[in-house]
């Protein structure tokens, strides 16, 4: 195995973490596999730190007229 396809198989496998911990918390699965799989392991880091967007909207309270 060369440079090359370990740098694929890193790629489509940070790719696949990033989009799995997206959808876990709310977020674009796909856009953030085309994310992870450029950045690599900066993304992993990014998303995983990214707020919850279910928890997000939940803990909003409506404003009272």
């Amino acid at each position: 195995m060369n440079a090359y396809e370990i740098y694929i198989i890193t790629a489509i496998l940070c790719g696949v973490v990033a989009a799995a911990i997206a959808k876990m918390k709310g977020r674009s699965p796909v856009l953030w596999f085309f994310i992870g799989a450029a950045l690599n392991v900066l993304v992993l880091s990014a998303v995983a730190l990214h707020t919850n967007k279910h928890k997000d909207q939940a803990t909003k309270l409506p404003r009272e007229i």
